[in-house]
């Protein structure tokens, strides 16, 4: 069995609060590290090597961490400044078997809008009166 691999990485946007920001990329447990634009020091994008993170981790009443599961993108709407979309780019891969792809817009307001390379198989039966020949790209 081959292991899946992903990783992310944003456009750069305005914050509301870089401090609050960077606190909120550090729940994250290095899993996500800001970054600065050099043209607009107002703006800042993230990596994400790893992939977009799915939880983080909180302490139970006894003090032992355990996991929650979160909606980083949906959390990251709450940090943009007014007007702001930030976009994330990723990309993943089991082997040459399995390569995959996708976008996310997000809005300050937690609208958001996605593709994924999956997408091509529907506007590929566009190109043609024969759908069932198309085939996939993996094995």
């Amino acid at each position: 069995m081959a292991n899946y691999y992903e990783q992310s990485r944003s456009s750069y946007f305005k914050v509301k609060d870089k401090a609050a920001f960077q606190a909120f990329l550090d729940r994250f447990c290095g899993a996500v590290e800001m970054i600065e634009d050099e043209k607009d020091k107002n703006r800042v994008g993230f990596l994400a090597p790893e992939g977009i993170p799915s939880e983080w981790g909180v302490a139970d009443a006894d003090g032992m961490e355990e996991s929650v599961e979160v909606d980083f993108v949906g959390e990251l709407a709450g940090h943009l400044a007014d007007h702001e979309v930030l976009i994330i780019v990723g990309n993943g891969y089991e082997k040459m078997r399995y390569l995959t792809g996708f976008a996310v817009a997000i809005n300050n307001k937690g609208e958001r809008r996605q593709v994924t390379v999956e997408d091509i198989y529907e506007l590929a039966k566009q190109l043609t009166k024969r759908p069932k020949r198309i085939t996939r790209a993996e094995y």
